[in-house]
This record gives structure tokens, sequence and C-alpha cells, in this order.
């Protein structure tokens, strides 16, 4: 069994020394090299993992980043160096789940990962899968990744939009004088507030990425790569969250009804905001805009636009997010 357990390790210690070397490789090309090897090892340590899941589902994880659909799935493996093929470390009822290491070069320590794919849209679905996985895991971070509706006038497309404020807009009290809004509000924690507010893309590094993306990008989607004049902006802002599929063409109206700095909307991080209240996990957004919620809603824009929203989660994890410190009492 000790044997077992050390071999379980050093396969883990090699994960964490190529995701360091992959990390302060300048070359790209090389850099690619590199991620394909820490992927090879992390499907052999998913595989090995497999008959333990008992006791993994018992440990705590840095971080959990959920996505939901299947386009946004293989978007968050290739951001988060996971091998597209990797089998998962668990399976809650259909929730899959996937584990990896970020590494945060600046601290010289490493961030123990989980992706989850939910696999249904809606408020509801994603509050009953977070909690379902919440239950079962110690999550020090929750963090959503996906596409997102975005208000013309604040965004581009490929943009992505993170928010710690999200505002759940379909409750409301039907009266003798009509409709009657009452938004429910969710905002996360003051350090995760502190954290996103101190984010910013360094230009170089963030570029290097799109670039290792671009390279990538042929051997998980059929979609030809759209080339956009400027690196996608990072907007800091509110998201907005229901149960509608938004193709009116009345973003803009919509969202300056509801808050001034609404600038994209979706239809899953009411719930998951929910279920982290729950529990108590602090939580972040990440959204890459696909469309403008016009007729013309087109489907072309959502996987690059998926990526750039888990390429954002993934590099405000190695460069700005901070585990919590435990305070010891003496």
């Amino acid at each position: 069994m000790k044997a077992e357990h050390l071999h379980h390790e050093n396969y883990t210690l090699s994960c964490r020394f190529l995701a360091e070397k992959a990390w302060n490789e300048k070359d790209f090309h090389v850099r690619s090299l590199i991620l394909e090897d820490l992927g090879t090892k992390q499907k052999a340590l998913a595989e090995e993992s497999s008959g333990q899941i008992g006791s993994l589902a018992r440990k705590s994880l840095d971080v959990a980043v959920f996505t939901i659909t299947d386009t946004e799935l293989p978007a968050s493996k290739l951001a988060f160096g996971i091998d597209q093929t990797m089998p998962e470390i668990d399976n809650i009822k259909g929730i899959r789940i996937w584990n990896t290491i970020v590494n945060q070069p600046n601290l010289k320590t490493t961030l123990n990962v989980a992706l989850v794919f939910l696999g249904e849209q809606t408020n509801l679905s994603s509050a009953v899968e977070c909690s379902s996985v919440f239950s079962k895991y110690n999550v020090g971070l929750a963090i959503l990744v996906g596409v997102a509706a975005g208000v013309k006038t604040k965004v581009s497309l490929l943009d992505v939009v993170s928010g710690v404020d999200v505002i759940y807009y379909e409750h409301q009290a039907l009266k003798e004088t009509g409709p009657f809004r009452r938004p429910i509000p969710f905002d996360s924690t003051p350090e995760m507030k502190r954290n996103l507010s101190s984010f910013i893309f360094l230009p170089k590094e963030w570029d290097e990425r799109i670039k290792v993306n671009k390279l990538k990008w042929k051997d998980v989607y059929q979609e030809k790569w759209l080339e956009s004049k400027q690196s996608p902006n990072l907007h800091k802002a509110v998201i907005l969250s229901g149960e509608k599929l938004i193709k009116n063409g009345k973003l803009v109206e919509f969202a300056n009804d509801y808050h001034e700095r609404a600038y994209a909307a979706e239809e899953e991080s009411g719930g998951f905001c929910k279920s982290c209240k729950e529990y108590g996990v602090p939580w972040i957004v990440f959204r890459g805009i696909s469309d403008f919620g016009d007729p013309q809603k087109k489907k072309k824009y959502q996987p690059q636009a998926a990526l750039n929203a888990a390429t954002s989660a993934a590099y405000f994890l190695s460069i700005e997010y901070r585990k919590p410190v435990k305070i010891i009492n003496f």
C-alpha cells in the first residue's frame, strides 16, 4: 500500500514540475510540447486514481471550476491543460470531474483544481448540481466559466466579463397594476472582490496564452480560429442571470433597467451563486461574450468565447488568487 501511495505521489510531483516548467518556458511551441507531456502524465494519474475515487472524494479542493455545455467543456480542458481524452476521476450522477494543477510561480506554490462538467443549463439545474459537488467536496473557491450575451454598447465579441456581483432578475410579484420586480442580488466575499480588483491582463503574458490557444485550437475544434484586431479585453462588471435566452435585440435597455454596470446576461450563475452561498464557498464568474442577444444570434463565436473565459480563469488563478490563510490560535 505504501509503494502504491509513493507511486501516486511521484506522478503528482512530476505533474507539478511540468506545470512549472511550462509556465517558465518562453517559446510557446516548446511550451506546447511540455503541456502534451503533462497531459499524458495527468491521464496516467487519473487512470491510477480510478480505483481510489472514494478516498479522493473526501479530500479538499483548492478550486472547483464549473462549466455547463459541451462547447464549454473542451475549451476549459484546453485552457487548464487537461488532455481531451483523459477519463474523469469522479462521476456524481453524471456530473463529471477531472483534476489538474495550476502553478502560482510568484507564490512558489500550486493549486489543486477540479474541472466540473455539469451538463445542464438553467439556474435550477446549476443550483442542484453544484450542491451535489459541494456536499461531497470541501471547495476553497468556485469558478463558473462559459459564454454569455454581452451588452453591445459596453463590450465586444470575444471579450471577457468577470464578476463577483450577480443579479438574478426573474423574481417578481404579480400585483393588480402588473408585475413588480424583486431581483435577487448575490455578491461574493470581500476577499474575492479584492482579488478581482487587483487582476489585470498583462499584455505580454495574455498574448502568449492566446498564441498557445491558437496552436492547440485545431486539435480540439473543427471551426476556424476567428482572428480579431486586438486581444480580448477584460471587463469587471455585474452579470445578469435568469431563465431567458435573450435574442430580441433589446439587451441594452434590459440590462440598464437592472444595473448601469450590467455587461452580460446568461442562464446559470444565479443558481451557481445560490449554491455557493448555501455552502459558504467564495465564488467568481468568467463569461466570454459570444453574441449581443440579438435576432442574428449565432453560435460560431461560442467556442472561442468559452476558451477566452476559461483562459482568463486559469490566468487569474496563476497570478492573482490567494488561498485563505488558516489562523492558528495558541
